[in-house]
């Protein structure tokens, strides 16, 4: 009997280590999967099927003004009153309406300043198959569509310069000949 009363003793201490292991090894992934998402530069956030912020970035929260804390459990028209709020949740429905990756550009107004970011949006799955939320990192891409679009400007400005050289000396040609 004493010999049983140790043997279990012995399974249960071992099963409470092992229960230990992995709750100090889950904790540990946690901790790296928040500084991943906490760290990088683009915007990061999950919402629920009502579209209720679940977890936000410091990003998300840097770019907005706002705490993580005041964000969780409002949606995107709690936060932003335009177009582009409607423009975001517009895009997170579609996610989930198809079930699969989407990747858009989008924009925001974020203290009347326009911002242009590349978002790539996912629905998140259960074990039974069926959608929970919506993931999406957003990517600011703002100064390279301004980039692009002084570029654009230059060729248009040296398209009519050369188009205007161009008409000026046929026209000396012309008067040369005549």
């Amino acid at each position: 009997l004493i010999l049983m009363v140790a043997a279990a003793f012995l399974a249960l201490w071992h099963n409470t280590q092992i229960s230990r292991k992995a709750k100090a090894l889950l904790e540990n992934n946690k901790q790296i999967l928040q500084s991943i998402i906490d760290n990088t530069s683009s915007i990061i956030y999950v919402k629920d099927m009502f579209g209720r912020f679940a977890l936000v970035n410091k990003q998300f929260a840097k770019t907005y003004g706002l705490s993580a804390e005041s964000v969780i459990g409002k949606t995107m028209f709690d936060i932003s009153q335009d177009s582009s709020a409607k423009e975001n949740t517009l895009n997170d429905d579609l996610v989930i309406e198809e079930r699969r990756l989407l990747e858009v550009e989008e924009h925001a107004i974020i203290n009347g300043q326009v911002f242009h970011y590349y978002s790539i949006k996912f629905p998140l799955i259960n074990r039974n198959g069926e959608v929970y939320a919506i993931a999406a990192i957003s990517t600011d891409i703002t100064d390279i569509i301004q980039k692009q679009n002084l570029q654009r400007q230059k060729e248009i400005i040296e398209n009519k310069i050369e188009a205007q050289e161009n008409e000026r000396k046929e026209i000396g040609i012309e008067l040369h000949d005549n």
